[in-house]
């Protein structure tokens, strides 16, 4: 989330998550974070627009989980420094770093190196104007987006994927373990080809217990234990509370460095 309201209003640690409103007491955002050398307020706060909070409310209420449309690709800013190197005209946009495989990007025509100027009907000014057009869509929708290869104009219509590349509402499915100081989710469609795997269970949250003291971090892909694939969270979960013995380990960690580490557990 980059989109944010940039205010001098009086933020303090602990607001995050109270209203911001307008000289008319309407809700124009909800404060999320300072800007600050000191920790209090010096400088400058910054609100999630009332618009987005709307549609995460919604999904809250309706789904139990925010439904992140994505469109199957990374992209990044374009700086000076990239405009000059690529012979890029504006600075407006941004320029596609990755396309993952077989995403939405990819059936539209999109490549890597081709500068997305427009989605729907929002032009694309940065990253965090690409995210908020983003985050009014949802997965299965459609939308235009128009770019520039090579100094050439394109269109296409992207059809907006789930976090696991399909059209349909998801809900995360994760286990917390206070044994092993753990929340386990199953990762998806975007760490799959991220980190080239066809399956694995991540650390998503990680704090004192068994895993820290086996050496992992927050992050971690666990894609087999001793030989066997690792894919529910719940059984990957329960399977190390109750384990005594040889434990080996493979996966990858969140740089996309390759582990494999054998333990012997009481």
């Amino acid at each position: 989330m980059e989109s944010f309201i940039q205010t001098d209003a009086p933020i303090n640690p602990g607001n995050s998550g109270g209203a911001l409103v307008n000289v008319e007491g309407e809700l124009a955002g909800i404060n999320t974070a300072i800007l600050s050398r000191t920790g209090s307020y010096t400088g400058y706060s910054f609100a999630v627009p009332v618009d987005i909070v709307m549609k995460v409310s919604h999904d809250l209420i309706k789904f139990g989980e925010v439904q992140k449309a994505i469109p199957g690709i990374e992209a990044v800013e374009i700086t000076p420094e990239l405009a000059e190197q690529m012979n890029i005209k504006s600075l407006d946009g941004v320029i596609v770093t990755h396309v993952i495989n077989d995403g939405a990007a990819q059936r539209a025509g999109v490549q890597k190196n081709d500068v997305i100027t427009q989605l729907g009907d929002q032009p694309i000014t940065g990253k965090g104007s690409f995210q908020e057009a983003l985050s009014y869509y949802y997965p299965g929708e459609q939308l235009n987006v128009r770019f520039y290869r090579n100094g050439s104009a394109k269109t296409a219509k992207l059809s907006l994927q789930n976090l696991e590349g399909g059209a349909g509402v998801i809900k995360r499915e994760f286990y917390s373990s206070a044994i092993l100081g753990a929340r386990l989710e199953a990762v998806n469609t975007i760490e799959k080809d991220k980190f080239g795997v066809d399956f694995g269970v991540k650390i998503s949250y990680l704090a004192r217990g068994y895993l820290r003291e086996l050496g992992l971090r927050e992050g971690f892909i666990i894609t087999r234990i001793n030989n066997d694939s690792a894919q529910d969270p719940k059984k990957v979960g329960k399977y190390l509370e109750d384990f005594s013995g040889r434990l080996l380990l493979e996966g990858g960690a969140s740089n996309g460095q390759p582990f494999m580490q054998s333990y012997t557990v009481q």
